[in-house]
C-alpha cells in the first residue's frame, strides 16, 4: 500500500515505543551527517550528468567510489 519495507516499519515503531512521550522522533536522511557542502554537492552532479550526455556515464558502484575517493 505505502511501498515501505517491513524493517523501516518495526524500526519506526521501535524508536516510537522508545521514545518519551514529547520527545520528537527523527527518521530517515540525517543532514547533519552530510559529507559535501550543497556546492560541492551540485558540482559532482553536474559532472555526472555531462559525462551521461557524452555517453560516458558511470554505474551506481562507480558513482560511490567516486564519492568515497572525493571524501578521502
Amino acid at each position: 500500500m505505502f511501498d515501505l519495507c517491513h524493517d523501516s516499519h518495526m524500526r519506526y515503531k521501535r524508536k516510537k515505543e522508545n521514545a518519551l512521550e514529547n520527545e520528537a522522533i527523527l527518521m530517515g536522511y540525517n543532514p547533519a551527517t552530510k559529507i559535501f557542502n550543497d556546492d560541492q554537492e551540485a558540482e559532482i552532479v553536474n559532472y555526472l550528468i555531462q559525462t551521461a550526455d557524452i555517453h560516458y556515464g558511470l554505474s551506481p558502484k562507480q558513482v560511490r567510489r567516486l564519492a568515497y575517493d572525493l571524501t578521502v
